[in-house]
């Protein structure tokens, strides 16, 4: 007989144990194929917004940002925020004058509740190498398009030595 402590068998909380708890099959997140469709789509919508952050041609870059991002969008980073489109168009022209021939690529899964996504994402240099990495929360609109991406550099902080 092996003993488990009570910790060990409790399940971490996550979408798919909250969902479990919810009642049929039908209605759970990883099964119910709306909840799949949804997700592709929103991992499109991040995988398309971070491919386009980074796109030299401005045209495209600009008419991608049309696309994805709802009305008065904000775009919030450590260094910088930016409101509208044409401040979003800005801030990703300013990030490619300072990384030339990089690009962003989605390095975690997406995590969605209450139209609110969180992934992790990394720069890359043109040889591939991470020059940054980082956590984006991304709030949807309600048509599904980018209202605000408020962005974090690098790893959590550690955690504060008790007083």
């Amino acid at each position: 007989m092996v003993a488990v402590s009570a910790a060990a068998a409790r399940p971490s909380m996550t979408c798919e144990v909250m969902d479990a708890r919810r009642g049929p099959a039908e209605h759970r997140s990883p099964i119910h194929p709306v909840r799949k469709s949804l997700m592709s789509d929103i991992q499109r919508l991040i995988d398309d917004h971070l491919a386009a952050y980074a796109d030299p041609d401005r045209q495209r870059r600009s008419d991608a940002v049309r696309r994805l991002w709802g009305e008065d969008p904000q775009l919030i980073d450590p260094p910088l925020a930016a409101r509208g489109h044409a401040q979003i168009i800005d801030q990703a022209e300013q990030l490619l004058a300072q990384f030339p021939g990089h690009r962003f690529r989605r390095s975690s899964g997406i995590d969605l509740h209450h139209g609110v996504a969180r992934y992790a994402w990394q720069l890359l240099a043109p040889g591939g190498q991470v020059v940054l990495e980082g956590c984006d929360f991304a709030q949807l609109d309600g048509h599904g398009r980018l209202a605000q991406v408020s962005g974090f550099f690098g790893p959590l902080p550690a955690l504060e030595a008790a007083a």
